[in-house]
């Protein structure tokens, strides 16, 4: 539309000419020339001139998004605007051959857009009907041999004050020194993914594992988690990177299941980004697979957002890159551990949802909803807990590495203590074997004071909240503890006398 107001206006500029024949003619298109020079060639849009040469909008599922074209890769300068509902970008230096373009919009995000000169830039202003997320990205159009920047304003799926909130909270913790994770439930609303041989569908089990990783992790109180998603909504990839990239995470968890033609592959397996090939070429089919939800509605192929242009350098990218290489070994140790689970050493892909990203970030892939043994071993509440326990563990293992579990007193099936150092910055702690072990780890990380490392002594006191299932006498078995004591220390008169998020003394130790 805006190529079009260009012509127009250029072409009412040369009209009288084409009303004269012969040598008038001659002496039009002669006029002409000039004309066009003047606007298109001369020295004032020469071919080193930026300039804005179109826009665009487009209506997605997850988002309007308006495209700004320019003959050369432009500034961008964000305006902050008196009025909250006008979103303004400059372009500095930028010329525009009409002065004032208008275009309305109908839709239920966006009222319209204006743009025009200023003294030194052109500038793009564009009417908005409520708050949302808005993303800035930029890039080079092969097809129309343009650059372009575009701003994408996202569908929301929650009141903005409810995003702003959570930004806010964020910073208090950034403050305090608490490190955040973002837990991506990946696929969502109209992207189902995968669907098991039993009829479960990939969307839902996601976000059902996020919600529990991100608990428990939350109930250390050492990090902090956030969802991407909380419930079914289709959000586009370039919108989860966008996400991480506001939160500041210091990682990023995109959770997903897998599935295979061949029913016998399963296990647990994490992927990592590559800058150059998968690790192999299962790994390449899987990430061709991941991929193809962005084009669902936004590709975000080939292009960069504008918040983070100023640190895509290589070696920031390397540095992410190896840190996610870290972190996916430090959480593939501890699901290894589970001795009827199989758990295969981290992959490298070019998944879409890890580029762009300003911190470590790691795909992982619960297991295989094609195999029957992944889908009959995850059923269970207890195998679900754990593999989601030791996954949120990893994580605080790599994120809290200072103030990290008290891994010096934990004991092993045998009830023996396994004597551990604490671990070093980005080290792997070799992970004890057992629920109950881990559930000592959760406690024990519940039951500190400070972020500093606590003394031995001072993790034995341990307490357990009750489970709906739970009994005294399986609360007593699960810890080695004798059951008359057990309901002496917790005044219990009867070995049924408990109820769901009760919390009770196991040691006074």
């Amino acid at each position: 539309m805006l190529k079009t107001a260009i012509k127009i206006k250029a072409n009412k500029k040369l009209a009288f000419f084409s009303i004269y024949g012969g040598v008038i003619k001659a002496a039009a298109l002669f006029c002409a020339v000039l004309l066009a020079f003047a606007l298109y060639g001369g020295p004032a849009f020469a071919a080193s001139t930026l300039l804005l040469t179109d826009s665009k909008t487009f209506f997605l599922s997850d988002a309007v998004k308006v495209v700004f074209y320019f003959n050369r890769q432009p500034q961008i300068k964000p305006v902050k605007s008196n009025n909250r509902l006008e979103f303004v970008i400059d372009f500095p230096e930028c010329d525009f051959l009409i002065k004032k373009y208008k275009q309305n919009i109908k839709d239920e995000l966006l009222n319209g857009i204006l743009i025009f000169k200023t003294e030194n830039a052109t500038r793009a202003l564009v009417r908005q009907l409520q708050m949302t997320q808005v993303r800035i990205t930029q890039g080079y159009d092969k097809s129309r041999k343009n650059f372009y920047v575009s701003a994408l304003f996202y569908r929301p799926y929650e009141r903005y004050s409810k995003y702003e909130a959570r930004l806010a909270e964020i910073e208090r913790y950034k403050k305090k020194g608490v490190p955040v994770v973002l837990i991506d439930a990946g696929h969502g609303g109209k992207d189902p993914g995968a669907k098991s041989i039993y009829g479960d569908i990939e969307k839902s089990l996601n976000l059902k594992f996020a919600r529990m990783i991100v608990s428990a992790i939350n109930e250390t109180g050492l990090c902090r988690a956030y969802l991407t998603r909380s419930g079914d909504q289709f959000l586009s990839l370039g919108r989860r990177v966008f996400l991480a990239n506001q939160y500041g995470a210091d990682a990023f968890i995109s959770i997903h299941f897998n599935a295979n033609k061949s029913k016998k592959v399963r296990g647990f397996e994490i992927y990592y980004l590559s800058s150059g090939t998968a690790s192999d070429k299962a790994a390449e089919i899987l990430a061709n697979i991941e991929n193809s939800a962005e084009f669902l509605d936004e590709n975000i192929a080939g292009e960069q957002d504008y918040q983070v242009q100023s640190i895509l350098l290589d070696l920031k990218e390397k540095e992410n890159i190896k840190e996610s290489g870290i972190l996916s070994t430090i959480i593939t140790g501890w699901v290894s551990k589970i001795a009827a689970y199989p758990a295969s050493e981290p992959k490298q892909a070019n998944f879409a949802v890890l580029r762009n990203l300003n911190m470590p970030s790691i795909l992982v892939e619960i297991g295989y909803l094609s195999n029957e043994n992944d889908l009959s071993f995850l059923r269970s509440s207890s195998n679900f807990e754990e593999i989601c326990s030791r996954i949120a563990i990893g994580t605080i293992n790599y994120l809290c590495p200072k103030a990290a579990l008290d891994y010096s007193i934990i004991k092993n099936n045998n009830g023996g203590e396994v004597k551990a150092a604490a671990p070093k910055k980005n080290q792997a702690v070799k992970a004890p074997t057992g629920a109950d072990a881990l559930a000592e780890v959760i406690i024990a990380a519940k039951n500190k004071t400070s972020r500093k490392n606590l003394k031995p002594a001072e993790t034995k006191k341990i307490e357990y909240k009750v489970k709906k299932g739970d009994t005294l006498s399986k609360i007593a078995k699960k810890f080695k503890i004798d059951l008359k004591k057990l309901m002496e220390l917790n005044n219990k008169t009867a070995a049924g006398s408990i109820f769901p998020g009760e919390v009770l003394k196991i040691s006074n130790d």
